[in-house]
This record gives structure tokens, C-alpha cells and sequence, in this order.
């Protein structure tokens, strides 16, 4: 993740001012990237990032601000980028669990890649993966319209990949793998929906 200057051609004053703010916005967003990678998680630095574009959020969805029409909508575009890149730096250890459930998911032919011992070793390990991910998340100190961003993304990401995954165990009548889920699809989308 770079800065990336943009260049245009224009000598409109609103254009030149709406561009440098944005180049200082994303120039310091970089920084701050490069200061801390490889010294934080993903998750730890998407959370600074997202500390870090709070107070410009604030000041965005303020009224009394005129720094969103300064800003004008491709300099909103940048920083809507930028906001992106934190979210899903602060969901990677979601985006994990996704991914596995999606790939167990996958079926070859009639049946799944996993044998049943191997589906509930699985299963195992993504309830303990959701718990622990789950209290780090309520522990962590995020700005309150973040952390209501980030609990949203993670439900519309992983809730559809456990009704998929557990449905088609439970379809398959796969009863060996069933014994090991710790929550049924309406129950574990309760529980996700107490991330916020």
C-alpha cells in the first residue's frame, strides 16, 4: 500500500486545493501504514488506521464542516478507499474464518474434500477461532462508528458462509460432523449480531 499522487492537469483552484488535501489525507494514511507494518497483526493496524481516519470522519459528517465539499467527490472517493483498506485490514482474522468455511464448503462430486473426522476437527477449530475473535473484538477500544462498520462487514461476510456450510452438513445428514457445531444457524447469527 502506497501513496499514489494523482496526477491531472488543471489550474482550477478548487480542483488543486481539493487534490492537496487529499494527497496530505492518503500521504499521512501511508505513513502511518509503513511506520507500524510488520510491527503490528493486520487487525492491530487496521484499528490504528481506523483511529487514525476518525477524527476525519468526524469532521467530514460534521455540518458545521466545509472540508467535504473542499474535498469535493473525488477527494470522498480517496478517503473512501482508504477507510476500506483499514476495515479490511481490522477484519483479516475474520476473513480467514471465511475462507476456510467457504473451502470446507466445496463439495467434489457428492461429498466434501474433508473426511467426517477431519470436517469435525474443523468445526472444532472455528468455534474456537469465533470465541476467541469474538471477545478480542469486544475488547478492543474502536471508534463507535467503526467498530458499528466492522461488526456489520464481518456479519454480512461470515453469517452467509456458516448457513451455507452448516446446511449442507446438516443436508447431507452428516450426523459425526453435526455433534460438533456449537451454535445452529439462528443461534450463531445472535451471536454475531452482538459484535456491534
Amino acid at each position: 500500500m502506497g501513496f499514489q499522487e494523482v496526477k491531472v492537469n488543471s489550474n482550477d483552484p478548487h480542483f488543486l486545493l481539493s487534490s492537496f488535501y487529499s494527497d496530505v489525507i492518503e500521504w499521512n494514511f501511508c505513513l502511518l501504514n509503513g511506520k507500524f507494518v510488520g510491527h503490528l497483526t493486520d487487525e492491530e493496524l487496521g484499528i490504528l488506521l481506523l483511529f487514525n481516519l476518525d477524527g476525519l470522519h468526524n469532521i467530514l459528517e460534521s455540518n458545521k464542516s466545509s472540508l467535504r465539499g473542499l474535498l469535493g467527490q473525488p477527494g470522498i472517493q480517496r478517503y473512501d478507499k482508504l477507510k476500506k483498506k483499514a476495515i479490511d485490514k481490522s477484519t483479516n482474522e475474520w476473513t480467514k474464518m471465511t475462507t476456510k468455511l467457504m473451502a470446507a464448503s466445496t463439495r467434489q462430486g457428492d461429498g466434501y474434500n474433508l473426511t467426517h473426522k477431519e470436517m469435525g476437527k474443523l468445526i472444532d477449530e472455528f468455534n474456537k477461532t469465533f470465541e476467541e475473535n469474538f471477545k478480542k473484538f469486544k475488547m478492543k477500544n474502536i471508534p463507535p462508528f467503526f467498530k458499528k462498520q466492522l461488526a456489520q462487514d464481518i456479519y454480512k461476510m461470515l453469517a452467509p458462509a456458516y448457513r451455507v456450510f452448516y446446511a449442507g452438513l446438516k443436508a447431507e445428514g452428516n450426523k459425526s460432523a453435526m455433534k460438533h457445531f456449537k451454535y445452529d444457524v439462528a443461534s450463531f447469527e445472535q451471536r454475531l449480531s452482538g459484535l456491534a
